[in-house]
């Protein structure tokens, strides 16, 4: 007799997810067109300081293995899909560029209503 796996997931959860993940997705798919790019990845990390209260970016061993091998053929941007103070994207370019040892002025944010070097949130 096979057994089966059933899983619940909360639908309105999914529905949330996959309404951020599009906009990030439009994002770059808007930067790739503007630049002219045909060779960008696009990978999607979770990081909610006040709805999940993730302290760090959700990445594992394997997606920064991954993130490791495309960024010296890449620019990364960091997008936020809601950023209200850019406190979230500062949090997350201290913890990308510290932890893929990149130079914070190579790093691009993007926010849901435009594209910001790192220095212009800042006030630089």
């Amino acid at each position: 007799m096979k057994s089966k796996l059933s899983i619940t997931v909360d639908k309105e959860l999914v529905q949330e997810i996959e309404k951020h993940i599009a906009e990030g997705m439009d994002v770059y798919l808007r930067l790739c067109d503007k630049v002219k790019s045909d060779n960008s990845v696009f990978h999607a990390v979770r990081y909610s300081r006040s709805k999940h209260k993730d302290s760090i970016p959700q990445v594992n061993d394997l997606e920064f293995t991954y993130l490791e091998k495309q960024l010296p053929h890449r620019q990364l941007v960091i997008f936020d899909e809601d950023s209200y103070s850019g406190d979230t994207l500062r949090y997350a370019l201290q913890f990308f560029s510290g932890q893929l040892n990149i130079p914070k002025e190579n790093v691009l944010l993007a926010v849901n209503h435009g594209l910001h070097h790192q220095n212009v949130l800042r006030g630089k």
